[in-house]
């Protein structure tokens, strides 16, 4: 039954539906996980801009993930569900 090409696509189906996949799942992963990546990812950027080791693109793509991690901490999705 799993190697069955029905399984594979629900399987998948079920997957992108999930929208937790989506979005943070609440608890630990929402109150601490994300948060410490967010602080370390901004002690990281702080560290290396002093050293003048990132370029432009490189401090674009950090913000851009500062939001996106910020987004989603508060509560918001990143993506969207594949609709049936």
């Amino acid at each position: 039954m799993r190697l069955s090409p029905a399984y594979v696509s629900g399987l998948d189906i079920g997957v992108e539906a999930n929208p937790y996949n989506y979005k943070l799942p609440p608890g630990y992963v929402k109150e601490v996980t994300v948060p410490e990546i967010l602080v370390t990812l901004n002690l990281l950027k702080r560290l290396l801009e002093k050293q003048r080791l990132l370029d432009n693109k490189e401090i674009e793509r950090i913000d851009a993930l500062e939001r996106q991690l910020t987004h989603l901490i508060e509560g918001g999705m990143i993506g969207r569900p594949r609709s049936a």
